[in-house]
């Protein structure tokens, strides 16, 4: 029974680590996704195009070229990642993962000890080393995390050992040589390296729960005087019928000396009207702001089934417009609607966030208008949300879903699209944004298909 009891634990912590592993390396693939493109491709040419400093450089054993265009040709397909099938973007994070312990820990090990096996004596190859260590301090920039950089330096380090020695004639001296050589820099880099990120993680959690607590301050003073306004209203909403005929009454009968006039009696149920969907507006406002700020990560996919077009028309007729004009910039439809596994509170305040960022720049244009409308293709279903407004520049376009990034708006705070990121990510989707600055923005949220 102990064994068995033992057995079961080591099942639960090596399954609770193997879950930490995996959300370490979905939240470095993130930081990886604001780079663009363009800094990718200068990459990929710097990476090939170090083998020709190396060859001018060091005297190696043998050349680096083709180990480089074969290593650097795992970074091509990042380069199409917006295009990439559900099936293949839902494993970016591991993709990610596996290029960047073939990148640098299997790439520079197998260049610095491939040259140790070919050598003649057990002298140190400067080059050779200081780019390994070099290539190590990327690894721990690039997977931010300290225990999966362990793990993928040790899965790459392994193959890389075995692999060199299984090599003719090698000089199996040099090789231990060059590895006990080069650990005290991994175990510095490793050290710095995490303080290093463990610093700019922290920072970043600093802010994300300082937003929380200043967005819930905010929300628990203003909740309470709405709550009281809303059913002061209500309860005279409810009387006033019974007291505008006494009143009426009153005045027939002589008995008030200056009577209100008409139009005043006629206003108050209207005024009171306009103060409960006040109230439920500025409801509506602080329970956007709390969905938003409040960091949001799906335990576990949802299992419910919910139709994608109610959704969007509830959001569409629920928001918060500031006036009847926000309203009418907005034409949806609904047609092509289909099913998803979400949850439907957290789906709803993603098209919040849409539909409030594109009223808002739409309204910056005078013939401005927003569309939303629902697509089927094969591998995904779709919402797109395209308004007509003052669009974003190319530049920034791989920003636009980082934590604090803001598009010219005085009133974000440039967190909404990143909750929408992790909310289409929970359900096992994407969001992606398209722009042409000047001319429009539009919004489109991937969805797995379901199984009919």
């Amino acid at each position: 029974m102990l064994r068995t009891a033992n057995v079961y634990k080591a099942r639960l912590f090596l399954r609770a680590q193997i879950r930490g592993i995996k959300n370490e390396a979905k939240y470095s693939y993130q930081i990886s996704r604001s780079l663009s493109p363009t800094l990718l491709f200068v990459v990929i040419l710097a990476y090939v195009g170090s083998a020709y400093i190396e060859k001018h450089l060091a005297s190696l054993a043998f050349d680096t070229i083709w180990l480089r265009l074969f290593v650097a040709s795992s970074l091509v397909p990042f380069l199409f990642r917006q295009s990439w099938p559900a099936s293949l973007a839902n494993y970016g994070y591991f993709l990610s993962t596996t290029t960047a312990g073939i990148l640098f820990p299997l790439c520079f090990g197998t260049i610095l000890l491939v040259n140790a096996a070919l050598a003649d004596g057990t002298d140190i190859n400067s080059f050779a080393t200081t780019e390994y260590i070099l290539s190590l301090f990327f690894l721990v920039q690039v997977l931010f995390h300290i225990r999966l950089v362990l793990v993928v330096w040790t899965i790459s380090t392994t193959l890389v050992v075995l692999g060199v020695l299984l090599i003719p004639d090698a000089n199996r001296a040099s090789v231990w040589v060059h590895c006990l050589y080069t650990l005290p820099f991994f175990l510095t880099v490793l050290l710095v390296g995490g303080i290093i990120n463990r610093n700019l993680f922290n920072f970043q959690r600093e802010k994300e729960q300082a937003v929380w607590n200043v967005a819930n301050a905010i929300a628990h003073q203003l909740r309470t005087p709405l709550a009281t306004i809303r059913n002061l209203s209500t309860g005279s909403r409810k009387y006033l019928p019974a007291l505008t005929e006494a009143y009426n009454s009153a005045v027939v009968q002589g008995l008030v000396d200056q009577p209100l006039p008409n139009r005043k009696v006629e206003a108050l149920g209207d005024t009171l009207d306009s103060i409960i969907d006040e109230v439920r507006h500025s409801g509506a406002l602080i329970d956007i702001l709390i969905a938003n700020s409040k960091p949001f990560e799906y335990l576990e996919r949802p299992k419910n089934e919910i139709h994608v077009g109610a959704i969007i028309r509830q959001a569409v007729e629920d928001y918060p417009y500031n006036n009847p004009h926000e309203r009418g910039l907005v034409d949806w439809d609904a047609s092509n609607d289909f099913t998803i596994h979400a949850l439907e509170n957290m789906v709803l305040h993603v098209m919040f966030n849409l539909i409030g960022n594109a009223v808002e720049f739409s309204q910056k244009r005078p013939k401005g208008n927003v569309k939303i409308w629902l697509e089927n293709s094969k591998g995904w279903n779709k919402i797109i949300v395209r308004d007509s407004g003052i669009g974003i520049p190319k530049k920034y376009l791989h920003l636009v879903f980082d934590p604090f990034f803001s598009r010219n708006s005085q009133n974000g705070t440039g967190i909404g699209l990143s909750f929408c990121k992790s909310v289409m990510e929970g359900v096992g989707g994407k969001i992606e944004c398209d722009s042409v600055e000047g001319e429009y923005c539009q919004f489109t949220l991937f969805f797995p298909r379901t199984a009919s």
